[in-house]
């Protein structure tokens, strides 16, 4: 099957959602897709009426960056969030799920630091197969996915090597196996809904701000949540303390 190179922009109308704050939402049953990689994007049920209709992808350009869905139900997509709807076809589920496929093979490009924003998303470039006129064989998707969807699949764990012994393996310590820096005195890690939230100035502000080790999780948590917080937010905070320093 000979494929072709085409521009998102050129398959799809791409439009950015709508910021909506979480002291904003109202409860009820519509779908609020949040920039998170499961439950479908679905982050939130909210009371707002729909921005968008459904039978669409969605693509989290920040978060999450690069997951992507097939909306079924009308929804409220946030400003994380691209929704991406077909030209030229009516999209179904054997065409949404073989190009979320192809969609989600970009990932790689984009991270908290380059995100996928609308204008990168128009002109990023995905294979598609083509037909004897060089258009999108919509035929051949159609087809394949029906093939892979009745194709039989084995959940049974088959092992290569039942050889292993690990009662000959033996524990290192990682500093025997890797160059540690052993003069860092601070270590923070975190999850995307904080960095997705806050750039590393902002959050330098803070660790070197007053206050314990705490009280600066608590502060960075609640500066990623009045940003709008569009993803789960976990910190660890890693501080070496001098026998009798003031914790």
């Amino acid at each position: 099957m000979k494929t072709k190179m085409f521009k998102l922009k050129d398959v799809f109308n791409i439009y950015k959602g709508k910021r909506l704050t979480k002291a904003d939402m109202i409860e009820g049953d519509i779908n609020y897709i949040g920039a998170i990689s499961d439950d479908n994007g679905v982050r939130e049920k909210i009371g707002q009426d729909a921005i968008f209709i459904p039978n669409c992808i969605t693509v989290n350009y920040n978060g999450s960056v690069g997951e992507a869905f097939y909306q079924i139900k009308p929804f409220w997509a946030s400003d994380d969030v691209n929704v991406l709807y077909l030209k030229d076809m009516e999209l179904n589920e054997n065409f949404a799920l073989y190009l979320i496929t192809i969609i989600k093979a970009n990932k790689y490009k984009f991270s908290y630091g380059r995100k996928w924003t609308l204008d990168k998303m128009n002109d990023t470039e995905i294979p598609l197969p083509v037909n004897f006129n060089g258009d999108i064989d919509w035929n051949f998707i159609e087809e394949k996915m029906c093939q892979l969807k009745n194709k039989h699949i084995t959940t049974k764990i088959v092992y290569k090597n039942n050889d292993l012994n690990f009662n000959t393996w033996k524990q290192f310590l990682i500093k025997d196996i890797f160059d540690c820096d052993m003069d860092v005195s601070e270590i923070l890690l975190s999850s995307d809904g904080l960095t997705g939230m806050l750039d590393r100035e902002q959050i330098e502000k803070v660790l070197l701000g007053e206050g314990n080790v705490e009280d600066k999780v608590t502060k960075l948590i609640n500066k990623a949540n009045n940003r709008g917080g569009t993803d789960n937010i976990s910190v660890a905070y890693l501080v070496r303390f001098e026998e009798g320093e003031d914790k």
